[in-house]
Formats: C-alpha cells, structure tokens, sequence
C-alpha cells in the first residue's frame, strides 16, 4: 500500500510540474497557482456554511443581562432552603472557547441574608443549568 502512495505521489508531482511549466507564461499566472486560489475559494465558502449548520443546531435562548441575573437569582432563591434571602448575581460576558459554550459568567454574587454554603451549592447547580440554556444577548 505505502509503494502505491509512493508511486501516486510522484505521478502527481510529475503532472503538477508539467502543469506549471506548461501554464508559466499565461496572463491569469500557472494552473497550479488558480488550483490553489479555487481551492481557497472553495475552503472558506465551505467553512462558512459549516458555520451556518453550527448555528441552527443552537438551541440556547437569548436574554439580556438584567433578564439573565434575575432569573438566576429567582431560580437560586427557590433551589434550596435557606436560599429566599438570596438578593442578586452580577453576570459579565465571557469569550467562548467554542461553539457550544457559554459566552457569560457570574462576576459576582450578593447573597444578602442567606446562607452562604448552601446557596454556593444552589448558585453552581442553577448556573450549570442555564449556561446550557441560555446565551447572553449583547445589551
């Protein structure tokens, strides 16, 4: 198998030399370099529907950043108890490493009166949750 490629391989460099030195000499430049322009033609139109699907496949919902710290803060306030005197979360946008994770995370936390231990475990698991559901939306 690897003389096969071996053989190919040179055909295909042998044939790609003919091409240029054929092609050399015309306005629009050899056949290798407009292969090579197609190609990246090609290469970026491709990624950029694959970026479209990508996108469809998204089912995350958008919110605002007030509409996101409110419902986390709700969401807290009824996860535990312990948890009713929760007051806020403050929610900053974050650059994602890829498509599927979140672009937002908690800056910082009010806890008010409750308890602090108990709404960590709350805010981590309600934070988790959302993350996968929601996106936020630039305010």
């Amino acid at each position: 198998m690897f003389a096969w490629i071996l053989i190919l391989s040179f055909y295909v460099a042998l044939f790609s030399l003919i091409l240029y030195d054929a092609t050399k000499e015309d306005s629009e430049g050899s056949a290798i370099s407009i292969a090579a322009k197609k190609i990246k033609g090609f290469s970026f139109w491709a990624m950029l529907k694959a970026r479209k699907l990508r996108g469809t496949k998204d089912s995350r919902v958008s919110m605002t950043t007030p509409q996101l710290e409110s419902a986390i803060s709700e969401a807290v306030k009824k996860a535990a108890p312990g948890c009713e005197d929760f007051l806020a979360v403050i929610v900053q946008h974050k650059t994602p490493k890829s498509h599927l994770d979140p672009n937002w995370a908690i800056r910082g936390v009010r806890y008010g009166k409750a308890d602090r231990p108990v709404a960590n475990e709350a805010l981590a698991s309600v934070v988790e949750r959302m993350q996968r559901e929601f996106l936020l939306s630039e305010d």
